[in-house]
C-alpha cells in the first residue's frame, strides 16, 4: 500500500481520453460514458455521441439494481452535454432522443422540452429588445429630421439626438432632396 508521501511524491500516470478509442471508453461502465462525453463535448454537434452514451448506460445497467444511478448520471450527463456541447438541428435532437427506452427518455424529453421552451422564451426577449432598440433608433431620426427642417444647426441635432453627425449630415441630404 502506498503512503500519502510516496502517492504526493511518485509522478502518476494521466491517460489522455482523445487518445483511447470510443469503444474502449464505453466498456467502463460508470466512468466511461463521462469520459466519452469530455472527449466529444466539442464536437460540433453532440446528438448522436450522446444518443449513444444514454443507450450503452441503459444496456450496461439494465436489470441491475443501479436503476437510480442510471438516471442520476445520465442526467448528469445530459445536462453537461446540453449546457457545454452544441446541437446543430434542436428538432433532429428531439426526434432521436423519442428513440430512447423509457422512463430515461422520458425524463430526457421533458428536461429537453424544457430546455426548448426556454430557447423560444430567450429567443422572444430578444426579438423584443431589438424590436425595441429599431423603435428608439427610429424615433432618434424622425426627431432629427424635424429638427433638420427646422433649419437646426446639424451639430446641434447629433448633439441632441445622440446620432452621429454622419447620420445627422445623410438625413438632411434626404430631407433637402424631399424638399425639391
Amino acid at each position: 500500500m502506498l503512503s500519502r508521501q510516496d502517492f504526493l511524491q511518485n509522478p502518476v500516470p494521466l491517460i489522455d481520453i482523445h487518445q483511447q478509442d470510443d469503444r474502449q471508453l464505453m466498456q467502463q461502465s460508470w466512468i466511461g460514458p463521462a469520459a466519452l462525453a469530455m472527449k466529444h463535448i466539442r464536437d460540433l454537434d453532440i446528438t448522436d455521441i450522446l444518443i449513444e452514451i444514454m443507450q450503452n448506460l441503459i444496456r450496461n445497467t439494465s436489470g441491475s439494481s443501479g436503476d437510480e444511478q442510471l438516471n442520476s448520471q445520465a442526467k448528469i450527463l445530459f445536462n453537461y452535454m446540453l449546457s457545454t456541447g452544441n446541437v446543430y438541428d434542436a428538432e433532429t435532437f428531439l426526434t432521436k432522443m423519442q428513440t430512447l427506452p423509457q422512463p430515461l427518455g422520458e425524463e430526457i424529453m421533458t428536461a429537453a422540452e424544457k430546455i426548448k421552451a426556454w430557447g423560444e422564451e430567450l429567443g422572444e426577449a430578444k426579438g423584443k429588445a431589438e424590436g425595441k432598440a429599431e423603435g428608439k433608433a427610429e424615433g432618434k431620426r424622425d426627431v432629427a429630421t424635424k429638427m433638420i427642417k427646422e433649419g437646426m444647426a446639424l451639430q446641434m441635432i447629433a448633439r441632441v439626438t445622440d446620432l452621429p453627425l454622419a447620420t445627422i449630415q445623410a438625413l438632411n441630404a434626404e430631407a433637402q432632396q424631399q424638399g425639391r
